[in-house]
């Protein structure tokens, strides 16, 4: 780089190098012919001196921005869970800039590879254990974006995964990654329901594992980005988790209270979001962003399916007693008791100054009026 750049900045070349007096202006300096000969030398080798010293600082500098400047050129990149809500949502995006995207898949025949595969995406057979695989799927890939479903049998499994995504990222010569991590899982302290004995806390800490394991990887440039409650929690696959009971009976019994506060995140949202943090590695350089579109509370979102559905749900908020009594034997007691307390880490002013378009649930309802009314009216 300094050869290359000689010429154009003023780097000494050989006609006029520092060593060795062979240049014009070090044998002036060395072999004056007259006291104002050895002045003008001094002061050309003084000034000499001073360029030098600049020079290598502007080399520094366009050394590290030309860096960054490369990486800015993102044109291929690797999505980890591409069928799943937050991976589609991004290979979707990326594919509409034309950008090409890389994937694994179990089954690449499912419906959800091939709805990605008619836009464009690449998929390679295999999962995150699979390391031969990932170096495939990874190979000429500038970008990585992470996010991982907890794998129930072994918690512990995401981190190994994402370093094995790591590894092959940085063998492959990718420069940017960005995980997708959740809301407040680096201050579980200020969770007032937080059970650290629960499936929760597992994933809570593994998903800061990873955040951890992100920023020391030594990648240019790393984002984290903390998606919060999503609205897609209200239809199927999730809401028979999330919501348990809704869907079936037009019930949720829930630890929510009454009070909760949501902090809802469009699907669209996620895609947008992601697309950025992937696409402008400069601007989200080693930031950890915790987004949302909007706040509404448990009784405002329900309020708001019944209306999208078109018939009345209701809600029943378990005591605290029953949620004491329920604890060890209702694995989804954990999340409901985290998410009383999601909505202290939304900062809605400040993603706005993100300038990354948001929506509201009514736009989610309506845009996804099919798979809501295929979640709750079948079973009316």
């Amino acid at each position: 780089m300094f050869r290359l750049l000689g010429p154009l900045t003023g780097w000494p070349s050989r006609r006029h190098s520092v060593r060795g007096g062979v240049g014009p202006v070090d044998r002036m300096a060395e072999s004056p012919r007259s006291s104002d000969g050895f002045f003008l030398g001094s002061i050309i080798a003084k000034s000499l001196e001073v360029s030098i010293k600049q020079t290598f600082s502007y080399v520094l500098f366009l050394s590290t921005s030309t860096s960054l400047k490369s990486i800015m050129a993102i044109t291929r990149v690797f999505v980890a869970g591409a069928t799943g809500t937050q991976g589609g949502a991004l290979a979707r995006h990326l594919r509409a800039k034309n950008i090409e995207v890389h994937a694994l898949a179990r089954d690449i025949a499912s419906q959800k590879a091939q709805d990605l595969v008619s836009i464009g995406v690449k998929f390679w057979v295999g999962d995150f254990n699979n390391k031969s695989a990932l170096t495939i799927a990874i190979t000429g890939c500038d970008a990585l974006f992470l996010n991982f479903m907890p794998d129930l049998t072994n918690l512990s499994a995401e981190e190994q995964w994402a370093q094995s995504i790591l590894d092959a990222g940085k063998e492959a010569g990718a420069q940017h990654v960005v995980f997708s991590s959740v809301y407040g899982v680096d201050q579980t302290d200020k969770m007032r329901w937080f059970d650290e004995k629960a499936a929760v806390a597992e994933i809570y800490a593994s998903k800061h594992s990873i955040e951890k394991i992100v920023k020391a990887s030594g990648y240019a440039t790393w984002t984290v980005l903390r998606p919060g409650y999503f609205m897609a929690n209200c239809v199927q696959p999730f809401v028979q988790f999330m919501l348990p009971g809704l869907a079936e009976t037009g019930e949720l019994i829930t630890a929510l209270r009454s009070d909760t506060v949501l902090p809802l995140t469009d699907t669209k949202t996620i895609g947008l979001f992601s697309s950025a943090a992937i696409m402008q590695p400069e601007r989200f350089n080693g930031k950890t962003i915790s987004y949302l579109d909007e706040l509404l509370t448990l009784s405002e979102f329900i309020e708001r399916l019944s209306q999208a559905v078109g018939r009345e749900l209701k809600i029943t908020y378990l005591s605290d007693d029953e949620v004491e009594a329920q604890r060890e034997t209702n694995p989804i007691l954990g999340g409901q008791l985290v998410t009383r307390d999601m909505a202290q880490f939304a900062n809605l002013d400040q993603v706005k100054s993100l300038e990354v378009p948001l929506g509201t649930f009514e736009e989610y309802l309506k845009r996804e009026r099919e798979a809501v009314n295929a979640t709750y009216n079948k079973s009316s």
